[in-house]
């Protein structure tokens, strides 16, 4: 880690390989449960790094595996509506990378966290019935709805990618 974190100074944070050293260091951090610092490390790096990685051909793909690793490390620090923010960004400007697939996924685990969240708190309006209360008020079944809506749009690309292999005959 000590290693990876020189790339946070001059002059390696101006070499190429300067943001995927952010995002292996960040995925250290996040192992060893400092994600709130993985969530800074990523936070400045793609401030630093998306837009010049976004005008490179050769490394615009970078930009979605930055933002995944940061809505991770959002997601786990806690801050679920950052997350889902930042998670919802990758799904719909990365599509057909493995990364969007890896966020949808994040994304449907905010909210059912969210929805946790929600339940352990008792309903604060006179005569409702907290069990109903925090079914209605939660996020799990957006949750699952979302998932199941992107389970669906992968199964269609996966139907159109296999027509238009050529087959064995």
């Amino acid at each position: 880690m000590n290693e990876l974190r020189r790339f946070t100074n001059d002059p390696l944070r101006a070499s190429r390989p300067a943001p995927l050293a952010l995002v292996q260091l960040a995925t250290l951090l996040r192992a060893q449960n400092h994600a709130a610092e993985a969530v800074a490390v990523l936070a400045r790096g793609r401030e630093q790094y998306e837009m010049l990685l976004a005008a490179d051909p050769e490394r615009a793909g970078w930009v979605s595996l930055l933002r995944y690793h940061h809505g991770v490390a959002l997601r786990e620090a806690g801050k679920l509506a950052e997350a889902r923010a930042v998670l919802d960004l990758v799904v719909k400007q990365a599509s057909g990378r493995p990364e969007a697939v890896e966020a949808a996924l994040r994304w449907g685990q905010c909210l059912k966290e969210e929805g946790r969240r929600r339940s352990r708190r008792p309903s604060k309006r006179p005569g409702r019935d907290p069990v109903v209360s925090v079914r209605k008020e939660s996020g799990a079944s957006r949750g699952c709805q979302y998932l199941e809506a992107q389970a669906e749009q992968l199964k269609q690309k996966q139907a159109s990618a296999d027509l238009l292999r050529p087959h064995d005959v």
